[in-house]
């Protein structure tokens, strides 16, 4: 995570980005998923059954997969919310919808939570609309009920806040289900823990700081010149030694092992690298 962190921090400067800004996880998760090869080798039918693929549902597009769970299906989470998505927007949302569902070749369980944790906060959000377009003779299980839920202000939201002060405020995109629903056969609520402890703070990383001013010389090497044990300055890291290089072609990447910050692996079509005679 460190590495993948360090490098997109790396492209998104380069294309102009605060560098304080931040990655989030829910953005590693996306990005490590869509640079896998997620394929499926009939040869290896067996060791197949022993994992558990998890992706975006446009990483999975192509892909089939024996049994497929679909999670989040509440309003404002999928479809997203309705002050933020035009009609065209969610009408794309749907046909993703549909890409996920006809991922499965035996069965799909689709599921939604009562109440979560998001951003903070608890919210109680409705079923997704999208539930009501599946036709009762595919479904084992009963739809929910088409009126609409408490806001996540209600009594129980706020409960959950006060409980929860702050204490999932450095989670960044995260959120944590309550209870909810899946459907397949005779489903049943989730049962909601009796008493859950507030996770303790997670002491925020930090990162060295990168305050390098480039050598008068300084002239930016060609990929193809660079080589494993040179030295080289990078215009913002300093000096380092190369220590291996990984990939191909454009996303040929340089594992450098710099006197101040330690290990980084850049993407050498973004970084600057100089050779230091």
């Amino acid at each position: 995570i460190k590495d993948y962190v360090d490098d997109e921090k790396e492209n998104r400067i380069a294309d102009g980005a605060d560098e304080n800004m931040i990655v989030t996880l829910s953005e590693y998760v996306e990005n490590i998923t869509l640079l896998s090869s997620v394929e499926k080798d009939s040869g290896e039918e067996e060791d197949d059954n022993n994992k558990i693929s998890l992706m975006t549902i446009h990483a999975s597009k192509g892909l089939e997969f024996s049994y497929v769970f679909i999670i989040g299906l509440e309003e404002n989470l999928f479809p997203a919310a309705n002050d933020v998505f035009s009609l065209s927007e969610i009408e794309e949302e749907r046909r993703l919808f549909y890409v996920a569902l006809t991922r499965a070749e035996k069965a799909v369980t689709l599921s939604y939570a009562s109440n979560r944790m998001r951003w903070g906060k608890s919210e109680s959000n409705a079923p997704s609309r999208f539930l009501n377009d599946i036709d009762k003779q595919y479904l084992s299980g009963a739809l929910p009920s088409s009126g609409s839920r408490a806001a996540s202000n209600s009594a129980m939201g706020e409960a959950f806040a006060r409980q929860f002060n702050g204490g999932y405020s450095n989670y960044g995109n995260s959120y944590q289900s309550r209870s909810g629903q899946a459907f397949r056969s005779n489903p049943q609520p989730a049962s909601r823990p009796q008493q859950t402890p507030q996770p303790a703070s997670r002491p925020q990383a930090s990162m060295p700081t990168a305050n390098h001013t480039p050598s008068a010389d300084f002239s930016q090497a060609a990929v193809a010149d660079l080589k494993i044990g040179q030295k080289v300055e990078h215009d913002r890291f300093g000096f380092g030694i190369i220590e291996a290089f990984e990939g191909e072609a454009a996303g040929l990447k340089a594992k450098v092992n710099f006197e101040n910050g330690g290990s980084k692996t850049l993407l050498l079509k973004f970084a600057k690298l100089s050779i230091v005679r």
